[in-house]
């Protein structure tokens, strides 16, 4: 089967914003075909932290909806897609 992994680049809404209740909100998102890899807290400026999440998706997932539920958290500021490669 067609597996892909993709890291996912997370910032909290806020400065203040709990970067483990950030994790914790997006480890509940349960999708056919996802399983959940390493999260890892990574610092910018300040107190400022961002979150690195490793997802692994089959075909069938759609990593577009995937990308669309965790932006539509009201933790998250934004997501991006730091990098998808085939396993």
């Amino acid at each position: 089967m067609h597996k892909t992994s993709v890291i996912f680049l997370i910032s909290p809404a806020t400065e203040e914003t709990n970067i483990q209740d950030v994790e914790k909100n997006i480890k509940n998102i349960k999708m056919d075909g996802l399983t959940w890899g390493e999260f890892r807290k990574e610092p910018l400026t300040g107190k400022l932290s961002r979150l690195r999440a490793l997802a692994v998706v089959d075909n069938k997932t759609s990593v577009d909806d995937l990308e669309e539920k965790i932006n539509n958290m009201d933790l998250v500021q934004s997501v991006d897609i730091e990098a998808m490669s085939e396993i």
